[in-house]
């Protein structure tokens, strides 16, 4: 099966992906890591869950947090990114916490283990 994975993507730009995958009813859970690359600015938040509701009929949506406080990102506030993410939470995504954070996020963070431990114990 074709990835999904792509790093240094916005929301469009995913959106564009899923619509040209082939619908996946049996995939069950999605994670979402996406919103850094594109400094917190919305894109079509909404265009985006349609797609992969279309293209994942029966898959819940979790979204994690990314990362601020560095290179392009380093004037964003905690505050504009959960301001943010309630888009997600808004078109039915389940907000997975902690965030990244403020953290340059191309390296080894201790917080990565918490979110994969926190996503392993949803999913199980």
């Amino acid at each position: 099966m074709r990835s999904l994975w792509k790093g240094g993507i916005g929301v469009d730009k995913l959106t564009s992906m899923v619509l040209n995958y082939k619908t996946s009813p049996e995939i069950k859970n999605i994670v979402l890591c996406i919103g850094t690359n594109n400094n917190f600015q919305t894109g079509n938040i909404k265009q985006l869950f349609k797609a992969v509701k279309r293209t994942f009929p029966n898959a819940t949506i979790y979204v994690i947090k990314g990362s601020w406080g560095w290179g392009g990102n380093r004037r964003i506030t905690e505050e504009r990114v959960n301001n943010y993410y309630k888009k997600y939470q808004q078109q039915g995504g389940i907000i997975i916490n902690p965030a990244i954070g403020k953290n340059e996020p191309h390296q080894n963070l201790t917080v990565y283990k918490t979110i994969g431990n926190k996503i392993d114990t949803i999913l199980k």
